[in-house]
């Protein structure tokens, strides 16, 4: 049987995904908002359609039981079936105290450390990238010219350092309250 309706973005992606890349491990996907859990991590927005989700669901349960892709986040699936097994999952602690607790355990603190340092990692790959080459319509890709390449990557390392800079006083904002 297929999707009852047209399929959300995130499914597209993962198939894509799993055309492209050797392992998939989705993060943040299926997450209900029935416990605690918003539909888009970026705004209060309901699903619009909870058929299509729960199909969809399925789905990737199937793909992931067939060791095509594998869910990142823990308690996925239990979480899906019932608050019950979802608290139970996370040891115990209610969906309420997790929420506190930015929804986060020690073993999501860490995984997310790790994520971070991997990501600063690789946008210092992309970023070099992006200092040496542009793309210009009549010409295609193009080098960018040295004087142009310091002064940008100048300008990104004062950005990176203010963003440090930041994230650090938050956390000492977060410690002091």
């Amino acid at each position: 049987r297929s999707v009852d309706a047209i399929p959300s973005s995130g499914y597209f992606a993962v198939f894509l995904a799993a055309q492209m890349c050797a392992k998939v491990r989705l993060f943040g996907f299926y997450a209900s908002n029935r416990h605690g859990a918003r539909h888009h991590y970026y705004n209060t927005e309901v699903p619009s359609n909870k058929m299509r989700d729960e199909t969809e669901f399925t789905k990737v349960q199937r793909l992931v039981r067939h060791g095509i892709v594998e869910f990142g986040d823990q308690c996925v699936e239990e979480c899906h079936a019932s608050r019950e097994s979802c608290e139970e999952c996370f040891g115990g602690e209610s969906l309420e105290e997790l929420a506190q607790l930015e929804r986060w355990t020690d073993a999501m603190r860490e995984e997310n450390t790790r994520r971070e340092r991997q990501w600063a990692d690789f946008i210092k790959w992309d970023w070099k990238m992006d200092l040496q080459y542009e793309w210009d319509d009549e010409k295609g890709l193009v080098a960018i010219p040295l004087k142009r390449q310091e002064a940008m990557q100048r300008a990104r390392d004062e950005a990176h350092r203010r963003e440090r800079q930041s994230k650090q006083e938050r956390r000492l904002d977060k410690q002091a309250v």
